[in-house]
């Protein structure tokens, strides 16, 4: 992404010249956060990216050499996020390399693709919900100007965890992780979703999550970005037992695994793991699942069919106590 970005940065500059800040009267720097599974280094086989993009302050750009063209810096940075985006997204004859996503920034797709860090700042402090302090644990600097982009993960950090944690939170988190259940999964699939499917990935994510929300103003180790550091650090604080950190990390590899093979074997995002028949034969093979003692595919069910109900069963319990 560095190199995307030098090159689109280059262009841009080579035509309006260099954006400098009103406030103090440097170059005006940009940054690049990921969050999602960019943020935690989760991807998946053909995982999206999930990243927001921000700039030091408004200001206008120099003109360049061949045009005294100016422009502002929003449109300056504007223009560099979009050929950013297109660099990394864009469909060609050869493919793209990742879709991308830019959906979790202020206001979502109704927002300003960027803002400078000021704005950021107030719409945490002023509207940022509950979902997107949840959204905002996985921030991580992705490319960019160091000094910008740090400043503005300290800013969510403050706004992930030094915001109080109500009671409410806990029923107000539950109550959207059983709407994703209703909407994303269809109803014959409610048992075989791997990622939003009861006792699937993103039961194991909102365990995590909420329990972070609730704890990481206390223990700042715990503002892991990682899903299976997390958990680490979780059990280390006597937040959750060994039982259930084996059950968690265990069932997140597990879960994991077997969507990243469908992925690879299906070339699409795909996360319904077959119930039966020759299609589920060949997963648990791929998997490295024997016929020794019976069919391949019946041990995986069996193993999936055990591993979603002991997270559910983990999920309901922590949920139940905080």
């Amino acid at each position: 992404m560095e190199f995307s970005l030098k090159l689109t940065e280059d262009e841009l500059i080579n035509r309006y010249g260099t954006p400098m800040d009103d406030g103090n009267g440097e170059m005006s720097q940009f940054a690049v956060i990921g969050l999602g599974k960019l943020g935690g280094r989760e991807l998946n086989f053909g995982s999206d990216l999930d990243i927001v993009f921000v700039y030091s302050d408004d200001g206008e750009t120099t003109g360049s050499r061949e045009s005294r063209e100016k422009i502002s810096n929003h449109i300056f940075f504007s223009k560099l996020c979009e050929k950013l985006i297109f660099a990394i997204g864009g469909v060609t004859r050869f493919g793209f390399a990742y879709r991308v996503d830019t959906r979790l920034r202020p206001d979502g797709e109704k927002g300003a693709l960027i803002l400078p860090i000021k704005g950021y700042e107030d719409y945490y402090q002023k509207r940022g919900e509950i979902w997107e302090r949840q959204a905002h644990i996985k921030a991580r600097l992705i490319a960019g100007g160091e000094k910008l982009g740090m400043s503005l993960i300290n800013i969510i950090r403050k706004f992930v965890y030094d915001t109080p944690f109500e009671q409410n939170m806990t029923e107000e988190i539950d109550r959207m992780r059983k709407r994703m259940e209703l909407e994303l999964v269809k109803g014959g699939e409610a048992k075989r979703n791997i990622k939003a499917g009861k006792g699937g990935i993103v039961d194991i994510e909102f365990i995590i999550q909420l329990l972070q929300l609730k704890n990481g103003g206390r223990f700042t180790e715990l503002r892991k970005t990682g899903s299976l550091e997390a958990l680490k650090i979780l059990y280390e604080r006597k937040l959750i037992t060994e039982e259930e950190h084996r059950i968690l990390s265990g069932g997140y590899i597990f879960l994991r695994r077997i969507e990243n093979r469908l992925r690879i074997d299906h070339d699409r995002p795909l996360a319904v793991i077959p119930e039966s028949g020759d299609e589920l034969s060949l997963l648990a093979k791929r998997l490295g699942y024997r016929e020794n003692g019976g069919s391949s595919g019946d041990k995986l069910y069996k193993d999936f069919e055990s591993c979603t109900e002991n997270v559910r069963g983990v999920y309901n319990r922590v949920f139940s106590e905080q």
